[in-house]
Order: C-alpha cells, then structure tokens, then sequence
C-alpha cells in the first residue's frame, strides 16, 4: 500500500523532472509518468519519499536512473523515409564539396538514428568519401541507451523492413541477431548529452541537425531556448530536421522553412 507520505513525494518528483530534465508530461500522461517514476523506485530498490531525498540531494546515480526511466526511446531505423529521402536528394547536394561533415542526432535513443543517417549518406556520397569526411555524434539523455548504440548490436526483427541496399549495412551476429557494419559504426560516435542543459559541449558546429520527435516533452520555453540553442551551435546555411508531428511554433529568427520539419540556417543571420 502506498503512504501519504509517498503519493505526496509525487509533484515534488515531476517538479523535479520538469525542472532537471526539461520533461514535462501533461494531464493526459500523468498515469504513465507516475508509472515510470515507480519503475525507478522499484530498480533502486527505495520508496518515493527516499527517491526524492536522493534527488534533491544530487545523487547522480539516483538522477541518472530517473532520466532513463522517463525519458521516451521508442525508435527504429528509417523513421519518417521521407525525411532521408530529403537528406539524400537536397541536403547533400548543398554541404560543403570538401572538408568534414559534421551531423547531430540529438536524441539519438540506442542508435537507430545515427546509423540511419551514416547508411543514407554513404549510399548520397559514395562509401569511400562517407567514411574519410562524414562524422556523426548520438546523443541522448539516457546513458543506458547510449550503451546500447554503442554496442551497435539489434535484433534480427529490428531491420527486417529494410530493404536490400539498407541491409547490407548489417552482418549477422549470435543469438538471432545482427551487428551493425564496421565501416558504419566508425562514422558514428555517442556521448550522453542533456538537451536543456546550456551551453552544450561541442568544440566545433554542425552542418546537420537532426532533432526529431523531442521537442514536444518540452514546455514552451524550453522549446525556445533548445531551438535557439540549434542555432549557436549550426554552420551557416546549415539544416535543421525536426518529426513531421513537430511543427516548430517556436521557430527563431534565421531560420527559413523548406518542408514540414525541414529549416535551413539562413547565411546571414
């Protein structure tokens, strides 16, 4: 049975989710937030009123738990086809002829993304000038997803939607699955990154961002803030790739809109 004390420990949590993590769950979500939040309870082995404790004492073990169990990573390779479609025939044709390419997948769960895009823009550029220029960073809240886009490993039923050319990029591997292909995974690196925390920790800018089906779990001012944050960290003329479902209400200055979901840095700004 749960306590007073404890069902009280819960808008003190989601306080805490929002503000940390930038997550906000409306109405409509609460049930599955709250599952979530027991979900940490029960893999930490404490009550809510202790998990609150730990949390506003900074316990990063504690936090670190907290952030993978809300966070959503609901994901697969080639998710919107039509958006890889666009990064082939459009975006490619616009980067630079020469030096490296750097791309973002900024939520990128355990990797599907980022190897996505290093198979699209093999097959756009050609696979020896894809693995020398093209460098792509995952990036994701949970740091047990990152493990797992790091390990590169996915189930066999994972890419049984793809088609020929797209699968060749897998080897199999034991256990009725598959690894992804060596040459692919070199041109994808992962680190654990927190979108609303600022400035964030890059050395050099981004000519390809792509920020897909993320931006909804934050409130609109935090919306705001990631987006102008995009633009600190995008090359001039660079391109911005948000979900189909996504439409940027928050646009800032400097960006101009090609398609649903598609902006481009403009030049000047």
């Amino acid at each position: 049975m749960t306590s007073a004390a404890q069902v009280s420990a819960l808008p003190s949590i989601r306080e805490w989710i929002a503000t940390a993590l930038g997550l906000r769950f409306d109405v409509e979500q609460s049930v599955n937030l709250d599952s979530r939040i027991d979900g940490a309870c029960r893999r930490l082995g404490v009550s809510l009123e202790t998990l609150l404790v730990r949390l506003h004492a900074g316990d990063h073990a504690t936090a670190t738990c907290v952030a993978e169990e809300v966070s959503t990573n609901h994901t697969y390779f080639f998710r919107e086809p039509e958006m890889f479609t666009f990064l082939e025939q459009s975006i490619v044709p616009s980067l630079p002829r020469r030096g490296e390419l750097r791309v973002w997948s900024a939520a990128c769960s355990s990797g599907e993304e980022a190897f996505s895009l290093a198979i699209s823009l093999t097959g756009a550029l050609g696979g020896i000038e894809a693995r020398e220029r093209v460098r792509i960073l995952g990036t994701d809240l949970s740091a047990r997803q990152i493990l797992r886009a790091e390990n590169g490993h996915y189930l066999r039923r994972q890419v049984t939607s793809l088609d020929e050319q797209q699968s060749r990029f897998f080897t199999p591997a034991a256990d009725d699955s598959v690894r992804v292909r060596e040459d692919i995974a070199a041109m994808c690196t992962f680190r654990r990154v927190n979108l609303t925390t600022f400035p964030w920790p890059f050395q050099h800018r981004f000519h390809v961002i792509f920020l897909r089906n993320v931006l909804y779990y934050f409130d609109p001012a935090m919306r705001r803030r990631v987006l102008a944050a995009c633009s600190r960290v995008i090359e001039p003329g660079g391109w911005l790739v948000t979900s189909l479902t996504e439409p940027m209400a928050d646009q800032p200055p400097g960006w101009a809109q090609w398609q649903p979901g598609v902006y481009r840095r403009e030049s000047g700004a």
